[in-house]
């Protein structure tokens, strides 16, 4: 009896597909590392945004929410009805609010307004979300879990857009 392995076609075919996937697999996180914001970048990016008016964040915050795959309607400058953004993905409704701060924290204030205009238009809680370049004070946090509200800070809008390919970075800095 022979007991030398033999290699069949069908082994052959397996161990090529194996190794252009794993190819592959290596190209796209070896990319991904180098395609990452540098410590350098993040902080020009954050200067940035902490220079821009009101209402250039809000628009930088529609292109955001837009490379992120959501459908997006900048309300007007004033009289936004308690609303900066309104987002539509996959069905749902959900309202922003854009805090664009240097030297102020969010307060619970704000979070409750967004509440307020969110049951007005009987739309959940929990399709809220509150972004800034600034902080959250205590009282902001507790309500916002409270009451299922998401909060993006600067460095978590850093994340989101490390997270995109270099194009995408480029289309929304």
């Amino acid at each position: 009896m022979n007991t030398t392995p033999v290699l069949t076609l069908t082994g052959i075919g397996i161990i090529l597909i194996t190794c252009t996937l794993f190819r592959k697999l290596t190209s796209v996180i070896f990319k991904r590392k180098n395609d990452s914001l540098s410590h350098k970048e993040s902080l020009k990016i954050k200067n940035k945004l902490k220079s821009m008016t009101p209402r250039q964040y809000e628009i930088f915050c529609s292109n955001l929410f837009a490379l992120m795959g959501y459908k997006v309607l900048i309300t007007k400058e004033s009289n936004d009805g308690g609303k900066d953004i309104v987002l539509r993905k996959l069905n749902k409704v959900y309202y922003v609010e854009c805090k664009c701060y240097t030297n102020t924290q969010v307060s619970r204030p704000i979070a409750q307004k967004l509440v307020g205009a969110l049951v007005g238009d009987k739309i959940p809680a929990k399709n809220g979300i509150i972004i800034t370049t600034s902080a959250y004070s205590k009282g902001c946090i507790e309500y916002s879990k409270s009451v299922g509200l998401k909060l993006i800070d600067l460095n978590e809008t850093i994340n989101i857009i490390s997270s995109f390919d270099s194009k995408k970075r480029k289309q929304l800095i």
